[in-house]
C-alpha cells in the first residue's frame, strides 16, 4: 500500500476514483464504500485513492466544554485496516486549523480536483466537508455538473434496523457489548500497547498479568470490566482474560489500567508491543475484601473463559 503525506507526492491523474472520510474504526459500513471504490476502479481501469485525515478533525476543532474524544483507531491502525481491505493508495492530509478554513468548494475543486485529479468521487450518505461543514451531497452534485466528474452516494449500511456507524460501535464498547461492537466492525476490536513492569501481585496468587500501556491517548477502551481476550505473541495465538479498570482490590488509583492474564503462557514479554483482541465480556469489575476472594473469582473467570472459547475460535482478528 502506498501512503502519500503531501500533494507533491501524488501525480495528477484524470482517471482516478476517490473517496474521502475519517473512517474511524473501518467498520463494515466503511468496507462497503471500499468495495464499491475498488470495483468501480477496476471496471473503469482507473486508480483508486482513499483520502483521510491526521489527526481526526474533531481533535483540532473540538470545543473545550465537550467531552474528550475517544477514537476506535489511531491513524496507524486505520492504515493497517485499509491495507487489510485491499486499498492500495491512501492520501493522509495533515488536518490543522488552516486546512479547516477551506470551504467545501475549495477543498473539492482547488485542493483535490485541480491538484491531484479525479473523474469520480464516492461519498458516504451523511458525509460533510469544508469549513462549517459547508460541503455536502448537494454541493457535490452542483460541482459535478460544472466540472464534469461523476459522484456516487453510498447508502447507509444496515445490520437489521441499525445503521452502522463509528458512533454505534463506540456506544457498544462503552456498554460492555463487545460482541455487538465486533459484529459492527467486522473484526475483533483490539487495543495495542507496550507491556510494562507492574507490582507482580498477580504472580503471587497464581495469575501473573501483563500490564499493557496504551500509547495512543485518544484510543477508546472497552467499558470497565473483565473480558475474554487473545493476542498473537511470537507467531502463536494465546487466549487469556483481561481486566479493564481501576484494580480496586489492590489499588486506590483512578487511572484506568489494562492487565492481561494469558492461559498456558510463561514467558518474559516486558517491552513487547501486543495487540489485545477483545472477544467477550465476562463480568463487571468489583472490589473484593481479600486477595483470597479475588483469587477465587479469577478461578471462576478462567473457567467461564474456557467455556466461551469454542464460540470465538473463528473470530476474525487483525
Amino acid at each position: 500500500m502506498k501512503v502519500y503525506n503531501s500533494l507533491s507526492e501524488i501525480d495528477k491523474l484524470s482517471n482516478r476514483i476517490l473517496t474521502v472520510g475519517t473512517f474511524d474504526g473501518v467498520h463494515i459500513g466503511h468496507k462497503q464504500i471500499f468495495r464499491t471504490l475498488l470495483n468501480d476502479a477496476q471496471s473503469s481501469n482507473s486508480e483508486h485513492l482513499v483520502v483521510t485525515f491526521d489527526p481526526h478533525p474533531r481533535l483540532v476543532l473540538g470545543k473545550p466544554d465537550k467531552p474528550k474524544l475517544s477514537l476506535l483507531t489511531s491513524t496507524e491502525e486505520r492504515l493497517l485496516l485499509f491495507e487489510r481491505n485491499n486499498i492500495e493508495h491512501v492520501f493522509v492530509i495533515k488536518f490543522d486549523f488552516d486546512f479547516s478554513q477551506l470551504s467545501g468548494r475549495e477543498f473539492i475543486i482547488d485542493y483535490l480536483y485541480e491538484k491531484i485529479g479525479f473523474n469520480k468521487i464516492l461519498i458516504g450518505y451523511d458525509h460533510t466537508f469544508g469549513k462549517n461543514r459547508s460541503g455536502n451531497i448537494d454541493l457535490l452534485r452542483a460541482l459535478a455538473i460544472e466540472f464534469g466528474f461523476e459522484i456516487e452516494k453510498i447508502e447507509p449500511f444496515k445490520d437489521g434496523d441499525i445503521i452502522i456507524s463509528s458512533t454505534k460501535v463506540r456506544t457498544a464498547l462503552q456498554s460492555n457489548e463487545i460482541e455487538m461492537a465486533n459484529e459492527l466492525l467486522g473484526y475483533t476490536f483490539f487495543v495495542s500497547g507496550i507491556v510494562g513492569r507492574g507490582a507482580k501481585r498477580g504472580s503471587t496468587i497464581g495469575f501473573p498479568t501483563a500490564n499493557v500501556g496504551v500509547p495512543y491517548e485518544f484510543k477508546i477502551m472497552p467499558a470497565i470490566g473483565v473480558y475474554l481476550v487473545s493476542s498473537v505473541i511470537d507467531g502463536i495465538h494465546y487466549w487469556g482474560m483481561a481486566n479493564v479498570g481501576y484494580r480496586p482490590t489492590v489499588s486506590d488509583e483512578r487511572q484506568i489500567s489494562l492487565e492481561v492474564h494469558f492461559f498456558d503462557f510463561d514467558s518474559d514479554i516486558y517491552g513487547k508491543e501486543l495487540r489485545i483482541n477483545f472477544h467477550s465480556f465476562l463480568r463487571h469489575e468489583q472490589k473484593f475484601n481479600s486477595l483470597n476472594e479475588l483469587t477465587n473469582q479469577l478461578v471462576i473467570d478462567k473457567e467461564n473463559s474456557m467455556k466461551l472459547l469454542s464460540n470465538h475460535k473463528n473470530d476474525f482478528i487483525i
